[in-house]
This record gives structure tokens, sequence and C-alpha cells, in this order.
């Protein structure tokens, strides 16, 4: 899954509540290992024994493990065993990574989700999302390309109570996250009329944000 927020990690150690994390999926099981003890916030930690990971040349995450933990899926669509399990013990994750000088992997995003402009610049929207996400107003971030534009679309979930105040926080974090990285050129944000929930279908079941049904409801103009 992805990453933590770092605000999140930095909290818990303030309360001095060990947390550490992980980053599996259930074809591969788990993967990474991020101990307590380490502050690189944001990364998912380092490479489990016996695992070893590769890229493509997209930027796409392949999984080798010594022992796999799936061989294919029961019941998908066609041609969906072929696109995921690549080789004996070789899962394709369908994640974008990249490895610090200490080893340490940073998850970019889910390889579907990649924006590419007009003029042929990739971005990946999870990673902008995840910057935005650690204004203390943002409960949930997405972005978006929308067709033909040359900017982002911004889709902003306050944290309640929310009001006029967050408001204006908010669009001042989103235009320095602009001006200090030139992936967060967006000009637009959108307020939601109400919290991101399952029962609303923003979120799905597992409490991810549904980006179509959110395109829907808020991207109309």
């Amino acid at each position: 899954m992805a990453p933590i927020r770092s605000t999140i990690g930095k909290f818990f150690q303030q309360l001095q509540l060990p947390l550490c994390e992980s980053y599996g999926m259930v074809e591969a099981g788990s993967i990474t290992f991020r101990p307590a003890d380490s502050k690189e916030y944001g990364s998912v930690g380092k490479l489990l024994r016996g695992i070893n990971l590769s890229f493509e040349p997209d930027g796409e995450i392949i999984v080798n493990r010594e022992t796999p933990m799936t061989l294919r899926y029961f019941q998908c669509a066609e041609g969906e065993n072929e696109r995921t399990f690549l080789g004996p013990g070789r899962v394709a994750t369908g994640d974008m990574g990249r490895f610090d000088a200490d080893g340490n992997l940073y998850l970019l995003g889910r390889k579907k989700e990649l924006l590419i402009t007009a003029g042929g610049v990739k971005m990946h929207p999870e990673t902008i999302e995840q910057d935005l996400n650690n204004s203390p107003d943002v409960a949930h971030s997405v972005i978006y390309l929308k067709p033909h534009a040359a900017h982002l679309t911004c889709v902003v979930d306050l944290v309640p109570p929310g009001g006029e105040e967050a408001r204006a926080r908010v669009k001042k974090f989103a235009n320095s996250l602009a001006s200090a990285k030139k992936a967060a050129q967006f000009v637009e944000v959108i307020f939601t009329d109400a919290p991101f929930t399952r029962d609303n279908g923003m979120l799905r079941p597992n409490l991810k944000i549904d980006r179509k049904a959110i395109a829907a409801r808020y991207l109309q103009t």
C-alpha cells in the first residue's frame, strides 16, 4: 500500500510510541520493513531477506522472491496473470519506485495513475498528494490533469471543521509547493462540499480514495 504520511511517523516519535512500517502485496507478501528507530519518513524501509527488486524502464517495481508466495490468480480478467506473474518468483507490482543511496525504498505512485501532460512531461500524482496531505488542514487531496489542460487540478477534502481560514491556508500551502516543485504546477484548487467517506462513494471499502468517483463529482466543468 502507500507509505504513511511523514507527519504521522513524526507524531508517533514525539509520543515515544514505536511505529514500524512494511510494504507488501498479497501476490508477493511483505517486501520491505522500516523499523521504529528509522527516521527515513516517507520511505517504506529496506528489503527483507530473500527478496530482490528490479525496475522496468518506466520505473515499475518487479519483486523477485526466492520462494514464491503465489503462482497465479484463480479467476481474473484475460491477460492479468501474464501481466502480473512474469516468471518463477517474479511479480509485477504496478507500483513505481526508487531506492535512495542507503537502500531505502520510496514509492512514487501507481503505474496506472501516471499523468502525462500535453508537452510530454510525466508526473506521479501520489507524490504531490503526499506533500499536500502534510498540511494539517488536509484530510485527502486528489490530483488530476484535465484533458488538454496545461496545469493540474487539485480536489481537497478538508479536516473538519474546515472553513474559509482553512481554505486560505491550504491554497497558500499549495502555492508554496508549486513554487518549490516544478511537478506541482496546479493553479486550481477545488474544495469538497462534504467529507470523503465510504457511504458517499468517495472512499473505497479499504478507505483509499476512489479517483473515478471523485472526478465524476467534482470535475464536471
